[in-house]
């Protein structure tokens, strides 16, 4: 009897697989994919993997490493932007601009990248929806809302960042062949668009000690820690010491003859008089002293100290990535094989 119930199961199991199987082989590549990137995200919502000392949900990890192999870029490429542009969080939404989602696609760049590869990856509506209008591509107001959330899709947003990548890698090496792009050029292009990125790199080459600020407005704005320095405080020089002599003596003298009267003040002066102690303790120690502090201006950065900062973030990501990225994609695929 036993035997029978455990035959009975078996056979299910094997129908419920050959279903499964039966699905996925109907649906579409990037479909497919990333319905089991839906199942892995249920399955194991809170399984994380350490990549030295950020941990990435397993699922999210494999996800991008999925994109990046379904665009044929460099994984670990795209594991260092998603750290770096939102720390692996798929709906973040940055203050300062319109950037939204796992690579922080600002809207414009969203239409632009949809409406190229948008049919590609199975979103030909999506992709249909998005019309030039007056030299800019746009989407009426009953579109806009379901095409810009398509950035909180990470799969989705992955693979558009892929794009990107391949895209921005062919247009830098035909504008300069001789050039050597790096991810760090890559990533320029990621927030300043495919020319704003060449024309840094050109300006760059020309005149690297350029102030960045002026050259990318519109960047600077949206990014101030990358293109100015920190504000600092400066101490200005002491005030001069009192002579000495009987001029000295006589101020010593009323300063002594103002403790004695001050004692003899109404209650409310005195209470002033605490006050005014309870604020001299809660000032900054310079300012106690006599000195004056004075905030200095953020000062702009120069076209290389802006790539040179981008490289040390970017080359620290990568590495961090490379190995591990790439060893998750081949178990990944043996076991979507079995």
């Amino acid at each position: 009897m036993m035997s029978c119930v455990s035959m009975r199961a078996g056979a299910r199991l094997v129908l419920r697989a050959a279903a499964v199987v039966l699905c996925c082989a109907a649906l579409p590549l990037g479909a497919a994919k990333a319905e089991h990137t839906a199942e892995r995200a249920v399955a194991n919502p809170h399984e994380a993997l350490a990549f030295g000392e950020m941990k990435v949900a397993r699922w999210l990890a494999e996800t991008v490493v999925r994109a990046a192999e379904v665009t044929e870029v460099d994984p670990a490429l795209l594991m260092a932007m998603a750290d770096k542009e939102s720390s692996f969080r798929p709906d973040i939404r940055a203050s300062t601009s319109s950037a939204e989602g796992l690579f922080q696609f600002l809207d414009a760049t969203w239409l632009e990248v949809l409406k190229r590869y948008g049919a590609k990856h199975g979103y030909a509506a999506a992709a249909d929806a998005i019309r030039p209008v007056k030299g800019r591509l746009s989407v009426s107001d009953a579109d806009r809302a379901w095409i810009l959330s398509l950035r909180r899709d990470p799969f989705l947003a992955a693979v558009m960042a892929g794009e990107m990548i391949r895209s921005t890698q062919e247009t830098l090496l035909a504008a300069n062949a001789e050039r050597n792009v790096s991810g760090t050029d890559i990533y320029l292009a990621h927030f300043l668009g495919v020319n704003g990125a060449s024309r840094f790199l050109d300006l760059m080459d020309d005149s690297p000690q350029q102030a960045a600020p002026s050259a990318f407005p519109r960047a600077a704005k949206a990014n101030r820690t990358l293109f100015f320095s920190k504000p600092t405080q400066v101490a200005e020089a002491e005030p001069k010491k009192a002579e000495a002599g009987p001029k000295a003596d006589e101020a010593k003298k009323d300063e002594a003859k103002k403790d004695v009267s001050s004692k003899d003040e109404p209650k409310g002066n005195a209470d002033k008089a605490s006050a005014d102690k309870a604020d001299a303790k809660g000032a900054p120690k310079d300012a106690a002293k006599g000195k004056a502090v004075a905030t200095a201006k953020a000062m702009p950065k120069s076209l290389a100290e802006v790539h040179a900062l981008l490289a040390a973030v970017m080359d620290k990501r990568v590495a961090r990535y490379e190995n591990a990225a790439r060893d998750l994609g081949t178990r990944q695929y043996a076991s979507a094989a079995d």
